[in-house]
C-alpha cells in the first residue's frame, strides 16, 4: 500500500471516529431531554386505579378497574399446581416432580371492576392483561415474568388467555404465578432441574408506564 493510500485511510478513520462521537453526543442530549415518567409506589393492599395509567397507549386504560396485591408466597411449581387442584392427569400424564428449588413467586391479586362498562354488552373491550406485568426484586438485578404455562393449568377457564374482563360490580381474586425471566418452562422435563429459585422476599410489580410508572410493592412469605 502506498503512503498516499495509508494517509487517505487514516483520514477516513479520523473522520468516521469524529462522526460517531458527534452522533453519540447528539443521542445523549436527545435522551437527556426526554422526561422520565415519575414513579408511584403503592403498598400491599392498596388499590391501583387502572383507568388512569397505562402501558403503551391510552387504549390500555381500564376505567373502573382496581388492582391490589393481597399477599405473596414463594414455592415450587409442584406446590403451586397441587394447591390449585391440578393433578398429573390434568397435564397429559406428565409427572409433577419437584424442581430444584422454590422457583415460583405466587402473587395473590384482587381485581375489581367498580365501573359500569362491560365486555358483554359491548361498552368495553378492556380489562386486565396479566402478561404485561413484570416483577423486580428489591435490588432490581432480576426480573420475573408471568408463568403462562402454570397459570393456564391452574385456571383452565381462561382458555389460555392472559387477559380478561370482569362484570361491573364484581371482584376476582386469583393466585398468579411468576418465574425468573429466562428460566425454562416447568413442563420442559429435561430442563426442570434448571429452573432458578426465587431470591429475596421484597418485590415490586410494575403495572403501568405512563403518565406515571406504577409499582405495587409487597413482601413474599416462604
Amino acid at each position: 500500500m502506498s503512503v498516499r493510500s495509508r494517509v487517505a485511510l487514516g483520514i477516513c478513520g479520523i473522520v468516521l471516529t469524529a462522526l460517531l462521537m458527534l452522533w453519540a453526543v447528539a443521542v445523549y442530549h436527545v435522551n437527556a431531554l426526554v422526561p422520565e415518567a415519575p414513579s408511584k409506589v403503592l403498598e400491599m393492599g392498596e388499590r391501583a386505579d387502572l383507568g388512569v395509567n397505562y402501558f403503551d397507549s391510552t387504549y390500555d386504560l381500564a376505567p373502573g378497574y382496581k388492582l391490589a396485591v393481597e399477599k405473596a408466597r414463594i414455592m415450587t411449581a409442584r406446590e403451586y399446581l397441587i394447591g390449585a387442584g391440578v393433578s398429573s392427569s390434568d397435564i397429559k400424564g406428565e409427572e409433577m416432580t419437584e424442581s430444584s428449588g422454590a422457583d415460583v413467586l405466587v402473587v395473590t391479586l384482587v381485581i375489581a371492576n367498580e365501573g359500569t362498562a362491560s365486555a358483554e354488552d359491548g361498552t368495553s373491550e378492556v380489562g386486565v392483561s396479566l402478561s404485561r406485568y413484570t416483577i423486580v426484586g428489591a435490588d432490581k438485578s432480576k426480573d420475573y415474568q408471568l408463568d403462562e404455562e402454570l397459570l393456564g393449568l391452574a385456571y383452565p377457564e381462561l382458555a389460555g388467555d392472559t387477559a380478561f374482563a370482569l362484570k361491573p360490580g364484581s371482584t376476582y381474586e386469583m393466585d398468579v404465578p411468576f418465574f425468573l425471566s429466562g428460566s425454562p418452562a416447568y413442563l420442559e422435563t429435561y430442563d426442570r432441574q434448571h429452573r432458578d429459585p426465587i431470591e429475596g422476599n421484597e418485590f415490586a410489580m410494575l403495572i403501568a408506564n405512563s403518565p406515571e410508572r406504577i409499582f405495587l410493592k409487597f413482601a413474599a412469605e416462604r
